[in-house]
């Protein structure tokens, strides 16, 4: 009776060991070494920023527009409510 309840015992640690090893491997992929970029407009690559020319150069405007897809949508270099973010 004692050696089914140690056997049951040895069954789960081993079925815990298994699901810790794939969540493990999960989490490094997850947070791999690259520094993590917050999903702003301006960390992706279809963000595209406007300049204005002033005082002999160029300065960035707080506008953008997106140029993923037929639809140029005007963004905020902060905006966080697109869908198609890719980091550049």
């Amino acid at each position: 009776m004692l050696s089914m309840e140690i056997a049951k015992l040895e069954q789960e640690c081993k079925y815990l060991r298994e699901e810790n090893e794939e969540l493990r491997e999960q989490f490094r992929k997850h947070f791999s070494d690259e520094p993590q970029l917050p999903m702003k407009c301006e960390a992706c690559k279809f963000y595209l920023q406007h300049y204005i020319y002033s005082d002999g150069c160029y300065k960035k405007t707080n506008c953008g527009h997106c140029v993923h897809g037929k639809s140029l949508q005007e963004r905020k270099p902060d905006d966080r409510k697109c869908k198609y973010f890719e980091v550049r």
